[in-house]
């Protein structure tokens, strides 16, 4: 009944909006907080992206604080198939089970230990 009255129709379209909001809202914090310091890949694959931060290393420390700070980012290098230590500068940003407040707060922290991070040398 679901399907056949255009429920899930409907439904799908609120959640493709939705996740549309929420993904630019994303797009605009990293931007606000890390203007040119970031690049994204996959924007449009799903309910994540993959941002990557020339310069930046994210195994270890800095996601351990980032974590402690309760935001939790996946490093890249966690899912690589092949290219081992090329992706230590990438991370996986989910946003479709965040508040655009988490989003907005997340996004701040990160921006924060970023800056606060020394560059590793690791550049793409």
């Amino acid at each position: 009944a679901f399907i056949r009255n255009g429920e899930l129709e409907k439904h799908v379209l609120r959640m493709r909006k939705l996740y549309k909001r929420k993904q630019a809202l994303l797009l605009d914090a990293l931007q606000t907080h890390l203007p040119g310091r970031f690049h994204i890949r996959g924007h449009s694959a799903g309910l994540h992206m993959v941002a990557g931060f020339p310069g930046i290393s994210f195994p270890g420390a800095l996601t351990a604080r980032l974590l402690a700070k309760g935001v939790r980012v996946v490093c890249l290098e966690q899912c690589a198939v092949s290219g081992k230590g090329g992706h230590e500068h990438e991370i996986i940003l989910g946003y479709s089970h965040l508040s655009p407040e988490e989003i907005a707060k997340g996004i701040r922290i990160l921006a924060e230990e970023i800056e606060a991070e020394p560059p590793s040398g690791t550049m793409e």
